[in-house]
């Protein structure tokens, strides 16, 4: 929907501390409201202060601080779900801090950041398996021409970031999404949203990303409708990059991408979600070859579409997507985490879905807990 950007450029285009391209890193961090955290089973807590990037000081155990539109991608090599960035406060001070989590004990390790230059809140990130690299590809925020754009490479085991930015580069609005396409070793990128001088644009094109020659290459002459915050994964068993999503009026979109016949596909929207959410994540669940759509805002009415985020309503519903029979089954909601949106979401090789941050609403995404699911059990 055509106001989703809101959330970073506010229509009227302050850029908040901590957001610009010369931003300094170790600025002291707005004031936040108090955050109450579960401390169900299903979620690993931590205290929250507000230091810049920590959620704790002194003895207490290391957590990331609060946050939404961040990202959270499995490095398959080393066995790593990695946090990358996101926002933070009243707008969107950005965040460039780095992660990793031992699902095993809940201890978070704290890496090398992101070099100087906006953070990645709302940009495309994705893990390239076959060259063990994350993929950050810098998002355009408020100026569709002239906004720098890059694309950074972090190695995992190295600790280290490197600009492997070549021409041409794709200029995706926040919003955006990107998913690893394992059978062509491609990411693939679409989606987002950004001013265009006064106009609030979607940026509805497909790009391809090749980690062995360091380059882009725009794809597909016929594309979905424009949409950002979008569900999108790759179901490996069909080869086909999924997207869930809904437009301006309302209207809930369902296409498949085939890398290799370079085509969109619109499939028929059957019985499934009352409709698409914005905020929303999706990961591919191999064991049970499902695309697996969690949380996010929707519209309470579908057929109305409300002129503004704030009459979207948020959910914690878990939706799985089987591309092949085009049908969808609805799966345990989250109960601990109640309504999310803007949160981070990814899966690790046993299945295990974890989810962390976001908040009930498109304007708060205070949250810092850490959810996980597993698909074999079915459980939270």
């Amino acid at each position: 929907m055509r106001f989703l950007i809101s959330v970073f450029a506010s229509v009227v285009l302050l850029v908040p501390a901590g957001c610009g391209d010369d931003a300094d890193p170790d600025s002291e961090a707005p004031t936040t409201a108090e955050i109450t955290t579960s401390t169900s089973d299903a979620e690993l807590v931590a205290p929250t202060t507000t230091s810049p990037e920590t959620a704790t000081t002194g003895d207490e155990m290391a957590w990331p601080r609060e946050r939404g539109y961040g990202s959270l991608v499995y490095d398959a090599q080393s066995d790593s779900v990695l946090l990358i960035g996101g926002a933070y406060g009243d707008q969107v001070s950005a965040l460039r801090d780095v992660w990793s989590i031992d699902l095993v004990d809940g201890r978070w390790v704290e890496h090398a950041d992101m070099p100087p230059g906006r953070g990645p809140a709302g940009a495309p990130v994705g893990y390239d398996a076959e060259s063990d690299e994350v993929i950050v590809l810098q998002a355009v925020l408020f100026d569709l021409a002239n906004d720098p754009v890059s694309t950074r490479s972090y190695d995992t085991d190295a600790d280290t970031w490197t600009d492997v930015s070549s021409e041409p580069q794709p200029r995706l609005g926040v919003g955006a999404r990107m998913v690893y396409d394992s059978a062509s070793d491609r990411l693939i990128a679409f989606g987002g949203q950004a001013v265009d001088g006064n106009e609030l644009v979607y940026t509805a094109e497909t790009w391809a990303y090749d980690a062995n020659t360091r380059t882009w290459e725009e794809r597909a002459a016929v594309e979905p409708p424009g949409v950002s915050y979008h569900a999108m994964a790759y179901d490996e068993q069909s080869d086909r990059t999924v997207l869930f999503g809904f437009t301006d009026d309302g209207d809930t979109l369902l296409w498949a991408y085939d890398y290799r016949a370079d085509v969109w596909e619109e499939l028929p929207v059957v019985d499934g979600p009352p409709s698409a959410s914005a905020y929303q994540r999706a990961v591919y669940d191999v064991a049970t070859d499902r695309m697996l759509v969690f949380g996010g805002l929707r519209p309470e009415d579908p057929a109305s579409p409300p002129p503004s985020p704030d009459g979207l309503v948020g959910h914690n519903e878990l939706w799985r997507y089987d591309y092949d029979g085009n049908s969808w089954e609805e799966a345990p909601t989250n109960e601990a985490s109640g309504p999310l949106a803007s949160h981070a979401m990814t899966i690790t090789a046993d299945g295990t879905v974890v989810v962390f941050g976001g908040g009930p609403s498109w304007e708060s995404y205070t949250g810092d807990g850490l959810w996980t699911y597993d698909s074999a059990t079915d459980t939270w």
